[in-house]
């Protein structure tokens, strides 16, 4: 593991720690964090907390009134082509048609990745099957409520929540 990767994962687990503070949760700690089946991490409790990095930025999460998954990319070339199997022919046409495609690209990955950590069920869940319209998506019969994350010109980011205008913390550390 290089040491660009140990300082983002100790920052994490420091921002997870810090955001459990704000809403005033004395007892956290770290070796309380268990994992679902499908290898999502929580704490006991009524607080649901999701970690996201890229590139030079983390973010965090956690409220106890609502499940909640969220995600952020840096964005940077990739071949679009690749991830036709992951895309509805829908998204593909907003992606190939849009002003900037790779903004409109990590701006859908990284919607479809929110709704799916939220879920819990991670990348089990087919993407191509995630339809939205940016404002909500339905899973399993559960609908996802969506807020993109405004962080900068180089990164996506998306929110996704089980209720609509709940209050959360949120955190992130810029690295730059």
């Amino acid at each position: 593991m290089k040491w660009e990767d140990r300082q983002r994962s100790l920052f994490g687990k420091l921002l997870v720690r810090q955001i459990f503070q704000d809403l005033g949760v004395s007892d956290f700690s770290l070796q309380k964090v268990e994992y679902t089946a499908y290898q999502r991490p929580f704490f006991p409790g009524n607080i649901d907390f999701n970690l996201s990095h890229a590139g030079d930025l983390i973010v965090c999460a956690a409220s106890p009134h609502t499940r909640l998954g969220i995600d952020v990319e840096q964005i940077k070339s990739v071949d679009l082509d690749s991830f036709s199997l992951v895309l509805t022919p829908n998204q593909q046409q907003t992606i190939q048609t849009a002003d900037n495609p790779l903004d409109a690209f990590f701006r859908l990955w990284t919607l479809k990745e929110s709704v799916v950590k939220a879920n819990g069920k991670g990348l089990s869940i087919p993407l191509n099957e995630v339809e939205t319209d940016y404002r909500s998506v339905r899973i399993e019969n559960e609908i996802w409520h969506l807020h993109e994350l405004h962080c900068d010109e180089m990164h996506k980011g998306y929110l996704a929540t089980a209720m609509p205008g709940i209050d959360l913390a949120f955190k992130s550390i810029d690295f730059r």
